[in-house]
């Protein structure tokens, strides 16, 4: 089991205290919430942001992006070498494609699955994904509570990779 915390509550202020204390053993990657405002309706990190937690802590780091059109934001976190790249299947009609250019720029792949949207819109991208994301909440937006149907997804997730 791998262990991704998510820094998205931590005050901004606060990361530069928060990251240099966080270590390999404790935790196995900094989930990075992106959202565009459009995809979703908040805003959140983008690459400047990422760019300076990278330089602030030693973990790797698992960029979820939140985004319409993955195609254009994806190449903006090559430089920081994220140790995942998720992008929402709801977003693209290109995942195979998305796919092979985040594998080809050395970070593994990941894709994300709202409530809503069923299992079988990722089936012909298995062979390409590292990782599935199953949201249990709606995307964007704080406080929600956890979409119970989210737990019946997973096991058939878990079923579908083997």
């Amino acid at each position: 089991m791998k262990i991704s915390a998510s820094i998205l509550a931590t005050p901004i202020t606060g990361l530069s205290n928060l990251l240099p204390n966080l270590k390999g053993n404790d935790i196995d990657y900094i989930h990075m919430d992106v959202m565009d405002g459009n995809f979703v309706p908040q805003i959140s990190f983008g690459e400047a942001i990422t760019g300076e937690v990278k330089k602030l802590t030693h973990v790797p780091l698992d960029v979820h992006l939140m985004v319409n059109n993955p195609e254009r934001e994806v190449p903006k976190y090559f430089p920081y070498n994220p140790e995942y790249i998720t992008f929402h299947a709801e977003t693209t009609n290109f995942g195979v494609r998305l796919s092979e250019e985040i594998h080809k720029n050395g970070s593994k792949v990941g894709v994300a699955l709202n409530p809503g949207t069923p299992l079988t819109m990722i089936e012909h991208l298995l062979p390409y994904i590292d990782l599935i994301l199953i949201m249990t909440v709606d995307p964007g937006f704080y406080g929600q509570s956890f979409v119970k149907s989210g737990m019946e997804k997973i096991k058939r997730a878990k079923d579908l990779v083997g």
